[in-house]
């Protein structure tokens, strides 16, 4: 469906990661698993799905 990973990549931060508060919980869109945190759901979907973003802390409003 995408390109490369890169656009993968892309499209995650800026729908998945971006929008959304640091202080809040998320569930994971695919298979539902309850995150603590934006820190906790960008872990979750490298460790289980492969996909890296490597944007700042800043950039992802992690700092």
């Amino acid at each position: 469906m995408y390109k490369n990973p890169g656009s993968l990549s892309r499209h995650f931060v800026n729908r998945h990661i971006k929008p959304f508060s640091n202080d809040m919980y998320y569930e994971c869109s695919i298979c539902g698993e309850k995150l603590e945190s934006k820190s906790a759901l960008l872990n979750h979907t490298e460790r289980v799905y492969g996909t890296v973003s490597r944007s700042s802390k800043t950039a992802l409003g992690l700092a």
